[in-house]
């Protein structure tokens, strides 16, 4: 009996034995490869219930009411035609003029970045002088500081692709370099070149870069065309 304990004993600190060396491994390759992608595993670490209700945490801004808020993702979509960059100019010129856009009003202005990437600049001048007209003078001004455009038409040749990398970094550039709180990408259709919509790989690495865009404190706001069907 007392040789069989000391076998049962010996497997078990082998057992544990080969369970520390594995732990230690699987630590060692996790702490590498965290190195070369820069991740903070010790923000990624499991926090309780009781911690998350203690942690100090900024409260959303409300851009525009509850209807824009800050650091968030947002997404108009519908078919063509049916007035989606009307409403995402006027959601754009309210944000920028503490204005107002239906039932939600903005309290305080914010700068906004409008990336087109269809309409001709006649068109655009004419929509946001229509916006315009309905403002006060002050806000009138508010607007015309704070809206900043990207359009095509005035480089003669399509944005560079969402899905490159070059085509996001100039539109974080130029979100820096304008103190853009909202950007505005409109259409996905016309911004993302000749990539399929339904070609999953490169839509999460757009999805991706939307997400680090709102952990920088960016809100987005997309514009997407859909069939009758609704795909």
């Amino acid at each position: 009996f007392k040789a069989v304990t000391t076998t049962f004993q010996n497997t078990i600190s082998h057992v544990i034995s080969t369970r520390n060396e594995m732990l230690e491994r699987l630590i060692d390759s996790i702490n590498s490869t965290a190195n070369q992608l820069d991740v903070d595993i010790e923000k990624l670490a499991p926090i309780t219930m009781s911690e998350l209700w203690e942690m100090e945490i900024d409260k959303r801004e409300e851009l525009l009411g509850n209807l824009i808020l800050s650091k968030t993702i947002n997404n108009v979509s519908a078919p063509a035609g049916l007035g989606k960059t009307n409403v995402c100019l006027s959601i754009a010129a309210a944000i920028a003029s503490g204005g107002r856009f239906l039932k939600w009003e903005a309290t305080v202005a914010s700068k906004v970045l409008y990336i087109d990437g269809e309409m001709l600049l006649e068109d655009l001048k004419n929509r946001t002088q229509k916006y315009a007209g309905g403002l006060s003078e002050n806000q009138k001004e508010l607007m015309k500081e704070n809206l900043y455009f990207v359009n095509c038409e005035r480089i003669q040749s399509d944005f560079p692709s969402l899905v490159t990398e070059f085509g996001q970094d100039l539109i974080y550039y130029y979100i820096v370099k304008t103190g853009a709180k909202v950007v505005v990408l409109d259409n996905l259709t016309s911004l993302l070149g000749d990539t399929d919509l339904s070609d999953t790989v490169l839509m999460k690495f757009l999805l991706k870069w939307k997400k680090e865009l709102r952990y920088q404190g960016v809100t987005v706001i997309t514009v997407n065309h859909t069939v009758k069907n609704g795909d």
